[in-house]
């Protein structure tokens, strides 16, 4: 759900608004020390979109 949001709000008001903004999404599963409890590890990135303004 937060990668959706996260999504349309990029792509309507911020990075994926403009030309050249681009958005990359990585992510990765580990397995510390219990392998019955794998952690999901996401990355957003935004690359060439608007400044960030702050009100």
């Amino acid at each position: 759900m937060a990668a959706l949001s996260s999504s349309i709000n990029a792509a309507k008001y911020r990075v994926l608004s403009i030309n050249g903004g681009q958005v990359f999404l990585r992510w990765s599963v580990s397995i510390n020390n219990d392998p019955d409890k794998p952690m999901l590890k996401l990355r957003w990135e935004k690359r060439g979109g608007l400044p960030v303004t702050v009100h």
